[in-house]
């Protein structure tokens, strides 16, 4: 019984996993070209998690990036439509982000 339950545990194991197929991934940008073309843009936004928004470490981080008097910050929820066909950049935990 035990040894037809391992059996079962490891087919399932081995056989119902989904694999990424690495090679449809997007490349490195080691020039840099995406992120300098980010700074370009006059109309940038930074988007700041509404989850951590308070927390005194997040302030500090994100306190560097506004130093760029272009870039404004808003939280995710301040958002507008209109927001989302500017260039964003999403600063913060992955988890922090409902959208």
């Amino acid at each position: 019984m035990i040894l037809s339950v391992l059996t079962l545990l490891v087919f399932e194991i081995s056989f119902g996993q989904n694999y990424l197929d690495v090679l449809t991934l997007p490349g490195p940008d080691s020039t840099g070209a995406i992120w300098n073309s980010f700074y370009d843009h006059k109309d940038k936004i930074m988007v700041l998690s509404d989850r951590y928004g308070n927390d005194n470490e997040y302030k500090r981080m994100y306190g560097y990036f506004l130093l760029d008097t272009a870039l404004r910050a808003k939280k995710e929820s301040e958002l507008t439509e209109e927001d989302y066909k500017r260039p964003l950049l999403l600063f913060g935990p992955v988890n922090g982000f409902a959208n």
